[in-house]
């Protein structure tokens, strides 16, 4: 049979790049090799199979490349589409990693090596922790590891949270993954180095006590809000700091959703209370204009509606919030609603601005202290609360709720790996290993509003 190769330029139908394609043409067959030598997400897999006449010219072949690509990938589309809770952030999540791919693609090079063999032949499997155990794309690892943190730091710094960052995760995976079959995997020569490689990353956080979801030493969040409550004992700037530090991380609350308690909100005979809204600062992406406005809005998902139950520090910190308000310390807003904090320029970028002056004064006698640089914003707490629960042995379906979660996957996949079987718990006996706000921190709050 003979076989001709040549080499064609076509366009993308997605990254509208004009590239060169190596193409292996048969008798009625023609195969295109990809020809960026990373994973293109609208190719099926690195080896494009299209029919064409055999008397087909060069634009009849551009024509079938573009039109099946196209094919193959408004058939993803349309399967993402179907999935839990990527609808609404499709469309960002197709900017922001076009905008990624667009760069890279640019400004990839190439070096001699056996590895860098393997890329081009499509060989290359790569793990990333925050999606679990499955190999999720043919492209370079370190590629694949910048553009997870660049994402990452963008949802945690536009106040979006890890949760969504996992639903996004989840769709980016899906775009890597589709072009990978069983038989590709067993064919990869790297695929006991894949497997080894994610024994060891799952042993090494076991070790030292990571939260998978976001390689969060849960430790560390711990004794820093420990430690600003130390702190704003003699510097009383940042009492409501502590406060609000306190708060979500015994709740495992969203920071958004934080700053959206209400007093009303707190059942004090029953030690529990409601989850309902979230207050936030409608920045968008512009992070310096300060006339944005404060908007508090119900929470998006049924899950998040939801009541956990309350410490007895948490129930002592409410009451003298309460007490505040009933002598006029404390005003309710204009609506009659009594929040725990009131900043008319927003509670969420107070707090973040009053975090990143206290890491400035502050940072490095932790560092000094416990050994390492705390680099975590807000929703870090949120995990170290839910790993705290799973590892009191709460069950998972309870943690589920408490967590606002809208299915019991999310919970299972981020934090299953710390769970211990145990149905019942008290939320004041769980929290008695974590150090916390004491009598003292309650009273200097008291002095400094008098």
């Amino acid at each position: 049979m003979a076989i001709t190769k040549k080499e064609i330029k076509f366009g993308c139908p997605y990254t509208a790049k004009k590239l060169k394609a190596e193409v292996i043409q048969t008798k009625d067959k023609i195969q295109i090799l990809d020809p960026s030598k990373i994973m293109i997400p609208c190719h099926d897999s690195h080896r494009l199979s299209i029919r064409v006449e055999k008397s087909a010219s060069k634009s009849d072949i551009r024509q079938a490349i573009v039109e099946k690509s196209q094919k193959h990938f408004d058939e993803k589309v349309a399967e993402f589409k179907k999935l839990p809770n990527t609808k609404a952030i499709w469309s960002d999540v197709h900017k922001d990693y076009m905008s990624w791919f667009n760069k890279r693609l640019n400004t990839r090079r190439h070096t001699v090596s056996t590895r860098d063999t393997y890329e081009r032949n499509g060989r290359i499997h790569v793990y990333d922790t925050a999606l679990g155990t499955a190999p999720i794309g043919n492209i370079d690892e370190i590629d694949l590891i910048n553009y997870y943190d660049d994402l990452h730091e963008k949802f945690l710094m536009d106040g979006l949270g890890a949760d969504l960052f996992l639903h996004v995760t989840t769709v980016v995976k899906k775009v890597f993954e589709h072009a990978i079959t069983k038989r590709f995997i067993a064919d990869n020569p790297y695929s006991q180095r894949v497997k080894d490689k994610a024994n060891d990353i799952r042993k090494q956080l076991e070790e030292e006590d990571v939260s998978v979801a976001t390689d969060i030493d849960v430790p560390m969040v711990i004794n820093f809000v420990d430690f600003i409550r130390e702190k704003s004992k003699a510097d009383k700037q940042y009492i409501d700091l502590a406060n609000y530090m306190l708060i979500t991380f015994h709740l495992a609350t969203r920071s958004a959703e934080t700053s959206g308690i209400y007093l009303d909100d707190i059942d004090f005979e029953n030690k529990e209370i409601h989850i309902q809204r979230q207050t936030f600062k409608q920045y968008g992406s512009n992070y310096t204009d300060s006339t944005k406005e404060v908007v508090t809005k119900t929470l998006k998902t049924k899950a998040g509606n939801r009541v956990i139950p309350l410490s007895d520090d948490l129930i002592n910190l409410f009451k003298k919030i309460d007490i505040d308000y009933r002598e006029g310390i404390l005003i309710p807003d204009a609506q009659g609603n009594k929040p725990l904090w009131q900043y008319p320029t927003g509670v969420p970028s107070v707090f973040r601005g009053k975090l990143r002056t206290f890491l400035r004064n502050y940072g490095a006698e932790f560092k000094a202290r416990f050994g390492k640089v705390y680099n975590h914003l807000f929703h870090a707490l949120r995990h170290a609360g839910i790993s705290t629960w799973l590892r009191a042995g709460i069950d998972l379906h309870r943690v589920m709720k408490m967590a606002g979660h809208s299915n019991i996957q999310t919970t299972v996949n981020t934090y299953g790996h710390q769970a211990k079987a145990n149905d019942y718990f008290n939320m004041s006996d769980l929290i008695k290993g974590v150090k916390s706000l004491t009598s003292d921190l309650l009273s200097n709050k008291r002095q400094l509003q008098e």
